[in-house]
């Protein structure tokens, strides 16, 4: 098991919220052991949700990311090959500057 699957074990460390309430959490980088919270779960049905991570350059692993930012996943545990994080992933980057409709720097 390496050092963020291990944080990530943590029940504290993954932030649960309902997709129906307005929620403010500072999200700390994946990578960043200290931080209170490192993913934000928002359960959709009883198997699909979506992980919303904080991707920074630091740590082990995310130095090498092509970049950094917020990373939302969608997931279903009702598709057997895709429970408990063990298949591929397919991930599309979308970045937003600050001439694009919705960005907000």
């Amino acid at each position: 098991m390496d050092e963020v699957e291990t944080r990530l074990d943590c029940p504290g460390k993954v932030r649960v919220v309902d997709p129906k309430k307005v929620s403010e959490i500072v999200l700390g980088p994946l990578e960043d052991g200290s931080s209170e919270t490192l993913v934000i779960k928002i359960p959709l049905t009883e198997s699909k949700f979506y992980l919303v991570e904080n991707r920074q350059p630091i740590g082990s692993f995310d130095p090498y990311l092509p970049g950094k930012g917020v990373l939302i996943m969608y997931a279903d545990d009702s598709i057997e090959e895709c429970r408990y994080g063990k298949s591929p992933v397919k991930l599309m980057m979308q970045t937003l500057c600050p001439q694009s409709p919705g960005c907000c720097l």
